[in-house]
């Protein structure tokens, strides 16, 4: 039996939502503060990702895993949201992973929701935004039993490039382990005039 992709899935439930909701989909239209709401923007589309995970997080281990990657990006909810489907093999491992990003009009935050095939559940949000062309985004979470703080940076932002990191802190912020860094390249390069 064909299973649908996670990121339809997720698709099709937000769809759902507002189509049964149509007040909703109305109001999130009308207080959409221009201020962040299309700072994703850029990310629509297809992308090439080439990525550099540690091989054990948390454990003063140095090794890495370099492999390639896809993602396709599509807004959803009138440009107040995205979500993107990320497919990779990692050591090995098949890993397709769904990002539901949403933007939060009154606090003028974005919330960034993860679920992948490995542990299918989705995992905390972190919660943030961009200031002067740099996305900080944290969240407290859980890994391997410890109490952590999760971060993830977007940077080096253009047309046709970004980067992304993921670190880890265990001591409230003050130091943090780097353990998943992603430079994007679009597939299909947009041209001046878009």
């Amino acid at each position: 039996m064909h299973k649908p992709a996670l990121w339809r899935v997720a698709l099709l439930a937000l769809q759902c939502v507002v189509l049964t909701f149509p007040p909703l989909a109305q109001a999130m239209t009308q207080t959409a503060d221009s201020s962040g709401v299309r700072d994703f923007d850029f990310l629509h589309g297809s992308w090439k990702v080439n990525n550099r995970m540690r091989k054990e997080r948390l454990k003063d281990a140095n090794e890495w895993w370099e492999f390639p990657a896809t993602l396709e990006v599509k807004p959803i909810l009138n440009g107040q949201g995205n979500v993107d489907q990320f497919k990779a093999t990692i050591g090995g491992t098949y890993l397709e992973g769904v990002t539901l990003r949403l933007f939060h009009p009154k606090m003028k935050q974005w919330n960034l929701y993860w679920v992948d095939n490995l542990k299918m559940e989705l995992q905390t949000p972190l919660v943030g935004g961009f200031k002067n062309g740099k996305g900080e985004f944290f969240a407290d979470d859980v890994y391997e039993g410890k109490k952590i703080k999760a971060r993830f940076i977007w940077s080096d932002i253009t047309r046709d490039s970004a980067r992304w990191e993921q670190a880890y802190s265990t001591d409230g912020g003050k130091t943090w382990e780097v353990n998943w860094v992603m430079t994007f390249t679009r597939d299909k390069p947009q041209s001046n005039k878009e």
